[in-house]
């Protein structure tokens, strides 16, 4: 019995074809990460287009083209594929091709995978009748892809050799990706750059908000203006990744006939800005205030947002009776403040509260004026008040 190398675990319920094993499922190397200019570089080189300047030429190497692009998308799958192979076959020594099939999965379209256009094209489709020679046309191409991605999965299998993923050469280039990197930052455009580091600084813009906003966060109106922050951001980040995309390469825009101002900005995605830029302002304008408000009125969340959803004129109804009680608690904080040598705050000879009623048929407020007493050499000299007036109306 041959030994095992970089088994992982166990799949329950699934043996090995040939031997009856437990079939094993192996360590894999991580995929190589894909940025978006790494998929619009593939995009490309996968395109459909043709140099073929006629429908004569199109229809005669229409085959030879189809060829090719699986060629290309084979050669980007395959260091991939063998290396997970090569693992699968460490972990178990006596398995077939159909064994790491059943496992891995069956292979798919490898064209879909950067085209982008597969949905689109299958409900166009749907949508519209085809003749008789489309779908044939359409039939013999899938079949094409299929013998051709047949046959690449098996010779790949043949080819790998059993090597857990621990002593793979590691898929990762770092040296490759770093002089990518820096080929990149010498022939990006401006715009490019731009665009990038505002779409940075729009998603740190929320995450900022959201971490500072403490307390705030249980306000319901708090939390609506947090969270249409993040639609609007996200919004704005998926029309800032379209220009960028659009910027790499025009040919695969996705709306031949959209708006642009310059080659590398839409005024969609400028227009997203600025409507994130507004929804900022809003934002923390509004939680600046709710972390006021409960600096006073600890807790009284319920409160605090129906403070900052009233306009100027609204009446405010408290119901709770914690809430009346924190009021007054804040109104004798504030009465009660201390002169203190190094900022000394001036008291006032006079205080005023107006307190008015919600009930409209039988209106009502009490006005109460009190002033301070004096405190002049530390003695009380004796001088201040308290005034209480309350004004009763019934309506006819």
């Amino acid at each position: 019995r041959k030994e095992r190398k970089g088994a992982r675990c166990p799949v329950h319920g699934v043996n090995l074809i040939e031997s009856s094993d437990q079939l094993y499922a192996p360590y894999l190397q991580r995929p190589f990460p894909l940025t978006d200019d790494i998929i619009v570089e593939r995009r490309v080189m996968l395109s459909r287009r043709s140099t073929a300047s006629g429908p004569a030429s199109f229809k005669l190497d229409k085959r030879q083209r189809v060829q090719d692009r699986i060629e290309i998308a084979h050669r980007l799958q395959k260091t991939q594929l063998l290396s997970d192979m090569k693992a699968f076959k460490a972990a178990n020594p006596s398995a077939v091709f159909q064994d790491f099939t059943s496992w891995y999965g069956n292979p798919g379209n490898p064209l879909d995978d950067y085209t982008g256009d597969a949905d689109a094209s299958q409900q166009s489709r749907n949508r519209f009748p085809q003749s008789a020679a489309v779908k044939l046309d359409n039939a013999s191409e899938a079949i094409q892809i299929l013998t051709s991605i047949r046959e690449f999965w098996t010779d790949t299998w043949e080819e790998a050799t059993a090597c857990p993923a621990v002593k793979q050469q590691p898929l990762f280039d770092v040296f490759s990706t770093v002089e990518r990197v820096l080929d990149y930052l010498e022939t990006m455009h401006p715009a490019g750059l731009l665009n990038q580091v505002l779409s940075v600084n729009l998603s740190m813009s929320h995450f900022t908000l959201l971490a500072s906003a403490g307390e705030a966060i249980h306000v319901s109106i708090v939390q609506a203006a947090l969270e249409k922050l993040r639609v609007n951001i996200e919004f704005a980040l998926k029309l800032l990744s379209r220009d960028v995309t659009n910027g790499t390469c025009p040919a695969l825009s996705d709306n031949a006939g959209f708006e642009r101002l310059p080659k590398h900005a839409s005024s969609e995605a400028i227009a997203a800005c600025e409507i994130v830029c507004n929804s900022i302002t809003d934002a923390e304008a509004l939680l600046c205030r709710a972390l006021s408000l409960l600096h006073k009125f600890p807790m009284q969340y319920d409160l605090v947002n129906k403070i900052l959803r009233r306009t100027d004129g609204d009446m405010i109804q408290c119901d709770g009776k914690e809430g009346r009680m924190e009021i007054l608690k804040a109104i004798q904080r504030n009465g009660s403040q201390e002169s203190t040598d190094d900022e000394p705050i001036p008291q006032p000879s006079l205080r005023e509260y107006l307190l008015r009623n919600r009930d409209e048929s039988n209106p009502c407020q009490m006005c109460v004026r009190f002033g301070d007493k004096s405190t002049e050499t530390g003695e009380n000299n004796g001088r201040g008040g308290l005034l209480l007036a309350l004004t009763k109306c019934s309506g006819e």
